[in-house]
């Protein structure tokens, strides 16, 4: 598995739908989430917290990946993740959707080499029904 460092992450996810504005309460527990999927190799979690048309910016080559490209990678233990955390996060809400802005701290083995980023990330939820 070639894991990605998140530098910069573009996360559109579905929130649960209801008609009100977004809280940073819940972006905060979907954050929780996505990453609980991720360390626990939980592809359909994963899955269903991620939009159809989710988009990941690769810190590696700065490209676009989508969904497709991006769920194999979170169920690959051949490479398994030793740390993934999330600093102190800013939840900017805009109606129904939240920006994040927040530090990330990844270290996992990579072809038996360990490997460590940390650095800057963003997500981007919006609250689809």
């Amino acid at each position: 598995m070639h894991r990605l460092s998140l530098i910069s992450l573009l996360l559109v996810s579905s929130l649960p739908a209801i008609a009100q504005s977004v809280t940073v309460s819940e972006v905060k527990a979907r954050e929780e989430e996505f990453r609980q999927s991720e360390l626990q190799y939980d592809t359909a979690a994963a899955a269903q917290i991620l939009a159809d048309d989710f988009v990941l910016i690769s810190a590696s080559d700065g490209k676009p990946h989508d969904k497709k490209w991006f769920l194999p990678l979170i169920g690959d233990r051949a490479d398994p993740i030793e740390a993934l955390e999330y600093g102190d996060m800013d939840v900017r809400v805009y109606g129904t959707s939240a920006v994040v802005i927040s530090t990330v701290h990844e270290k996992f083995l990579l072809h038996g080499k360990s490997v460590e980023f940390r650095g800057p990330r963003t997500a981007v939820w919006v609250k689809i029904k």
